[in-house]
């Protein structure tokens, strides 16, 4: 199994998206699905994709649906919002915010297929 380095590389979002969707097709639980969105976001906001990266953060959020985040996902939470804030405009950030919560499981997984084929090395 394939962990640590290559997960905050273009070639871990196959991995990570393809753990995400086997969580949605296995009905894991909604803490389950949330937790690999947001790995899945600290990763596309560390290669650059800020916009994608909070519309995950915030689809996470909601499915959570009022559940804590531990200390680490806190934390990866936070270094997505600041990323954000640093990328985007208020308006920007709220807008991809809304956009986010909106998403269902099945429109994260196709956002991350979008991801995929933005990170692909051309004539791929």
């Amino acid at each position: 199994m394939h962990h640590g380095r290559r997960v905050g590389t273009p070639a871990g979002l196959p991995l990570l998206a393809d753990a995400l969707r086997l969580a949605v097709e296995q009905r894991c639980s909604r803490i389950v699905t949330a937790a690999l969105a947001e790995m899945a976001a600290q990763m596309l906001a560390d290669l650059g994709d800020v916009p994608r990266a909070l519309r995950l953060l915030a689809a996470a959020g909601k499915w959570r649906d009022g559940s804590p985040r531990s200390v680490p996902e806190r934390a990866r939470a936070q270094r997505i919002e600041a990323a954000a804030r640093a990328a985007l405009t208020p308006e920007q950030r709220t807008a991809e915010h809304d956009r986010g919560a909106a998403l269902t499981p099945d429109e994260v997984l196709s956002e991350l297929d979008g991801a995929r084929r933005a990170c692909a090395p051309a004539g791929r």
